[in-house]
């Protein structure tokens, strides 16, 4: 057990002392363990959701919502647009059926803007 000073107001400590005893600031050792411990958890749902495909999805929910609007719109070039977009996000995704039914969704909405298809049948 070594002794060490208190951060905050410079009186020894043991290194195995939670709070200094003389103004009751929280030991370092004890706070950077809670700090460290915080900061793995964080890493590891961040990579979870990185690798699980959690933001390519969150992307995806975006362009949906996106074609939706420009749909509403009633816009057919930018509801062209934006189906294409759509196809490309699924694509990304690795979500063959998905990406499969929005190249039918993407013709569709470009004939009606008057726009030539690129997808082979």
């Amino acid at each position: 057990m070594a002794l060490i000073k208190c951060h905050e107001c410079g009186s020894e400590l043991s290194t195995e002392a939670q709070t200094c005893g003389k103004c009751r600031a929280m030991s370092r050792s004890k706070s950077n363990k809670w700090r460290l411990a915080l900061g793995t958890l964080l890493s590891f749902a961040f990579l979870a959701f990185l690798f699980g495909g959690g933001v390519e999805k969150t992307v995806t929910r975006d362009f949906l919502q996106r074609y939706e609007i420009s749909k509403r719109n009633g816009d057919a070039m930018e509801t062209c647009v934006q189906a294409g977009i759509v196809v490309a996000a699924y694509l990304q995704e690795h979500d063959a059926a998905n990406h499969k039914k929005w190249i039918q969704i993407e013709d569709a909405d470009c004939r009606k803007a008057g726009m030539p298809t690129f997808h082979t049948p």
